[in-house]
C-alpha cells in the first residue's frame, strides 16, 4: 500500500487558480486569476472561489470592483478574504486596495474594519473572524510598514462588531506586537508576534472561560496569551 497522497484535482475557471484553505468537509478556498491584463495598467479579474467537496467550483464574486481573495472557510461554509469595494480600487502609488470581507449565505459583505486596506485570514465555527489591517500615509498610500490585528463576531447588529485584538489580550509581555493570525473551531488563535528585543515568535490566544459563550453574541473575547510549541 502506497503512503503517497491521492491526487484529485480542483475544477479550474481561469489560467491560474490558487487554494489557501480548507474545512474539517473537505472544502477547499482560494482564488482564480480570470482575466490576465495585456500590460501593467490595464484591470484584471480576480475572484474568491470555492472549491465544494463533493465537485467543482464556485465563483463567489466580489464586494465590488474586479478582485476578491479567499483565505478561510468553516464547517458552516462560512468563508472570509479580501475584495475590492469599487472598480479600479488603488492607492496612488497603484497599490491594489482590499477589504476583509465575510460570505455567508451567498453573499460576500465588507466587515466594518479600521484602516484603508484589510484582510481576514481566518474564521472559527462560530463565524468569528481574526485578520489585520493598514492604516494610509499622510500621503494617502497604505503603510504596509505596520499592521494592526483586528477580531469581529456577531452581536446582533447588522454589521457585527469588529475589536482590537491586540487590547484583547491580559497577558501579553510588554512591547509586544502581534502579526498574523488563524483561528480554530473552538475560537483559540494562533499569533505570530514580534517581541519587544526584535525577536519573532508564535503565540497560542485563549479565551477566558466567562467569555465561552455558546451564541458568542459576547461584548470582545478577552484572551491569555501562552507561547505556542
Amino acid at each position: 500500500m502506497s503512503n503517497s497522497p491521492a491526487e484529485t484535482g480542483l475544477s479550474t475557471l481561469g489560467p491560474f487558480d490558487y487554494n489557501y484553505g480548507a474545512n474539517s468537509k473537505g472544502d477547499f478556498v482560494g482564488y482564480a486569476l480570470l482575466q490576465i491584463p495585456a500590460n501593467k495598467t490595464d484591470p484584471y479579474t480576480e475572484h474568491a472561489v470555492l472549491w465544494p467537496h463533493d465537485g467543482g467550483i464556485v465563483d463567489l464574486g466580489t464586494v465590488g470592483g474586479t478582485w476578491s481573495e479567499a483565505n478561510a472557510i468553516n464547517a458552516s461554509g462560512q468563508i472570509v478574504g479580501k475584495s475590492s469595494v469599487r472598480d479600479d480600487e488603488y492607492d496612488p502609488t497603484r497599490h491594489n486596495i482590499y477589504h476583509a470581507f465575510l460570505y455567508n449565505n451567498g453573499s460576500m459583505k465588507a466587515l466594518p474594519v479600521p484602516g484603508v486596506y484589510s484582510i481576514a485570514t481566518g474564521i472559527s465555527d462560530h463565524g468569528e473572524v481574526v485578520g489585520y489591517y493598514y492604516r494610509a500615509k499622510d500621503d494617502g498610500n497604505v503603510d504596509f510598514s505596520v499592521s494592526y490585528p483586528f477580531y469581529w463576531y456577531a452581536d446582533g447588529s447588522a454589521d457585527g462588531k469588529t475589536v482590537d485584538l491586540q487590547a484583547l489580550v491580559t497577558s501579553l509581555p510588554a512591547g509586544t506586537v502581534l502579526t498574523g493570525y488563524s483561528i480554530n473551531s473552538s475560537g483559540l488563535i494562533l499569533a505570530s508576534a514580534t517581541l519587544a528585543d526584535g525577536t519573532s515568535t508564535q503565540l497560542l490566544l485563549t479565551p477566558t472561560e466567562d467569555t465561552q459563550q455558546p451564541s458568542r453574541e459576547r461584548d470582545g473575547s478577552i484572551s491569555t496569551a501562552r507561547q505556542a510549541r
